[in-house]
């Protein structure tokens, strides 16, 4: 299989698993705010949500394999989730807005998704504070 096949294929596979934690957002009553954002200044968001007074920056994992194999987030991808949600709520004019970090596992198989899972508090607010916190440094000095 060429590169660009296996490329064409995974962002599919993308699109089906984040069309999916749509679905369920929507079913838990969360309307969905915005997905693919990628703000001028940088990071990246798969879907912004909100539930009830908090806004809620979802990162979509979608595995051909069992939940929760792998599935914890890395580092630099919190990193580049923190950025975008800094961006986002810059773009706000940084409202004073309780926010949350989740992730939404699906798992598809061949003939479709067998399975979605929804992580509330996948990692802590504190991270996105240290993040702009670190910027705020960076600007000043």
């Amino acid at each position: 299989m060429d590169l660009r096949r296996i490329r064409h294929w995974t962002r599919r596979l993308g699109r089906r698993g984040e069309n999916a934690a749509v679905a369920l957002l929507r079913d838990e009553g969360c309307p969905v705010l915005a997905r693919n954002c990628r703000p001028s200044s940088g990071g990246e968001l798969d879907i912004v949500a909100r539930d009830g007074d908090t806004l809620v920056f979802v990162e979509v994992k979608t595995r051909l394999c069992k939940p929760g194999a792998g599935s914890n987030l890395r580092m630099p991808q919190k990193e580049r989730i923190c950025k975008g949600a800094a961006a986002y709520l810059h773009d706000l004019e940084d409202p004073e807005l309780k926010i949350r970090f989740d992730l939404i596992e699906v798992m598809a198989g061949r003939f479709g998704i067998e399975g979605i899972w929804h992580r509330k508090r996948a990692f802590s607010t504190d991270m996105l504070r240290r993040y702009r916190r670190r910027k705020r440094q960076e600007r000043e000095g």
